[in-house]
């Protein structure tokens, strides 16, 4: 989430340019670096409290109200939205412009001194409905890209949970915190499927815990790992589990559900 402060502060790594500063230098320049730290370069915004608490500015968290679709979404899905459609928003924009210019001519012409015809009215009338009937088509697209994307992000929200080989304790992480540090790998079906497929996929549960591949199980008739059938030899933190099955149920039927609609 986004601290309430809205100062942030701004630090760049930079490379150290050669031949600018000697050995023998008092006064080192102020971009030069240590041999102990990364010689690359980035940039990191950072709250003023990150070096005493901890907590980075996080730009996908929390939700934004849409004025168009007049209900919250994710920032991680709004921001998937813009970067797969650029030229929708601006279809929405011109169509919902030209439908209130159409139906706000015979004002306009008062305001000029000007008179409409018939056939103007008739013209401005049947613009205005063209053009509010393109902008419901445009904005119900947009609408339901966006509760596609939503559910596919709330995934994040979820927790996923295994056995430690190691401590021999059950650790549990929600998927945002795997991001970038392991893929997911999500198998959903029955009790008879999933008997059939985790006996394969235990041929390579070495494979996925050297790719840092988290192989998920999740049961659609409400099935334990007990009755999955599992190799008794294929031990080890390869696969996981879903933390609350019941909401992984329920998210992975309402994602469904939206696919077939969409095709």
């Amino acid at each position: 989430s986004i601290p309430s402060t809205s100062a942030f502060s701004t630090s760049f790594l930079s490379l150290k340019p050669r031949n600018l500063q000697g050995p023998a230098s008092k006064h080192p320049l102020p971009w030069s670096m240590s041999r102990n730290k990364p010689k690359c370069c980035g940039l990191t915004m950072q709250t003023e409290d990150y070096k005493k608490y901890g907590t980075e500015f996080d730009l996908l968290s929390g939700k934004d109200f849409d004025l168009l679709a007049l209900r919250s979404f994710r920032r991680e899905a709004k921001l998937r939205y813009s970067n797969l459609n650029q030229s929708e928003p601006l279809r929405i924009l011109i169509f919902g412009t030209l439908a209130v210019l159409a139906a706000s001519a015979s004002a306009i012409a008062d305001g000029v001194e000007m008179k409409l015809t018939t056939q103007d009215q008739l013209t401005s009338a049947v613009v205005a409905v063209g053009s509010f009937l393109l902008f419901l088509r445009e904005r119900g697209r947009r609408t339901a890209q966006l509760v596609r994307m939503d559910r596919e992000c709330a995934v994040g929200d979820l927790g996923l949970t295994f056995n430690d080989p190691m401590s021999g304790t059950r650790k549990t992480f929600n998927v945002r915190e795997l991001r970038q540090k392991q893929r997911v790998l999500l198998i959903y079906g029955n009790k008879a499927f999933l008997n059939e497929n985790l006996a394969l996929a235990a041929v390579f549960r070495r494979r996925f815990i050297q790719s840092k591949v988290a192989f998920v199980a999740v049961s659609s008739d409400g099935s334990s790992r007990d009755e999955w059938g599992v190799p008794k030899a294929a031990v080890g933190g390869w696969l996981w589990e879903g933390a609350k099955p019941t909401e992984w149920r329920e998210w992975l039927n309402e994602l469904l559900a939206t696919k077939e609609e969409s095709i």
